[in-house]
């Protein structure tokens, strides 16, 4: 079965996916990440075209299967959107042959605009998380400021 076009709504799935992962998956998922885009970069200060290929190709395959393993139901959700063109309810999806999803994986995993699409959804995801991260960040030192300006008008 064929894959269709990824659209706006995929990559806001797979982000909310990523968001649902736990902390410590998340971690271990960018540790995995950085370490193998920093072995190729370590290894030439050109990456061939190969390399970013296989590359991608490993990072949609971290992303997919850390969606299955924790998120598995939104996961197969996204999998039978993703069934054609119009996509196939999860009910239908699942008395699909056994190969249909390997196939949409290997799907996902190979074509060159959903590597991308992988790699630029990483990159986004990320960034969120620093941003979200920062804020937390500020909001934690102000709630710290006023807490000591309470104690010292108290006093």
């Amino acid at each position: 079965m064929q894959i269709r076009n990824l659209k706006t709504k995929d990559m806001l799935a797979v982000i909310g996916m990523l968001m649902k992962v736990g902390g410590g998956v998340r971690k271990e998922l960018a540790r995995m990440i950085v370490s193998r885009t920093s072995q190729s970069s370590q290894s030439s200060k050109k990456t061939s075209s190969d390399e970013r290929i296989t590359q991608m190709v490993n990072i949609a395959l971290t992303v997919l299967t850390a969606c299955y393993e924790n998120v598995y139901d939104d996961f197969i959700e996204w999998l039978a959107s993703l069934c054609g063109e119009n996509g196939v309810t999860v009910a239908e999806y699942n008395e699909l042959p056994v190969e249909t999803t390997l196939d949409l994986i290997d799907q996902l995993a190979n074509a060159e605009d959903t590597q991308r699409f992988f790699s630029r959804v990483w990159q986004l995801f990320n960034r969120m998380n620093r941003s979200a991260a920062a804020l937390n960040a500020r909001l934690d030192q102000s709630n710290t400021i006023t807490e000591s300006e309470k104690r010292s008008s108290a006093s």
